[in-house]
C-alpha cells in the first residue's frame, strides 16, 4: 500500500473560508483522538490516493473521507487532491448517521473549486515555505 515515489503535501484549508472547520474539529477531540488523527494523516501523506478502507474512502466527485474511531466517537475528515501532490483537509465532524451528509460533501466540492480558482500550484508550493 505504501507509495515510495513521493510524499503528498497535506494542507489545512484557508482560515478565511466559512466552510473550514478542520482546526476547530481537531481541537474538540480528546488528546487520544488528536494523536490518532495525526497518525492517520501520516498514512495519508505516505500513500495519497492509494489509502483505502478502513482508513479512507472516496465519497463523490473527488472528495474523500478519512475514517477514524476514537473511543465511542466516529469521526470523519473530508479532503481532496489538487495539483499532483497536494491534499487539502477541508472539514472534520463527528459522524452520527450511516451516510456522510450530502451538504458537507457539496461544501467540500465548492471549496475545492474555489481553491483551484484562487491558488496556482506554485502559490501552494510557496505557502509551504511561508513562516507560520
Amino acid at each position: 500500500m505504501e507509495n515510495t515515489e513521493k510524499n503528498w503535501q497535506i494542507l489545512f484549508c484557508d482560515e478565511d473560508d466559512k466552510y473550514c472547520s478542520i482546526s476547530e474539529f481537531l481541537e474538540s477531540l480528546p488528546q487520544e483522538g488528536q494523536i490518532k488523527v495525526f497518525k492517520f494523516l501520516e498514512l495519508l501523506s505516505k500513500n495519497g490516493p492509494q489509502l483505502r478502507r478502513p482508513y479512507s474512502d472516496i465519497l463523490h466527485d473527488g472528495i474523500h473521507e478519512l475514517r477514524l474511531r476514537v473511543g465511542k466517537i466516529y469521526a470523519r475528515i473530508l479532503y481532496f487532491f489538487v495539483y499532483g501532490n497536494f491534499i487539502i483537509l477541508q472539514s472534520g465532524f463527528q459522524k452520527k448517521t450511516d451516510r456522510t451528509p450530502d451538504m458537507l460533501v457539496e461544501h467540500a466540492i465548492e471549496y475545492r473549486d474555489m481553491i483551484i480558482d484562487k491558488y496556482s500550484e506554485q502559490e501552494l508550493k510557496e505557502s509551504l515555505d511561508a513562516p507560520i
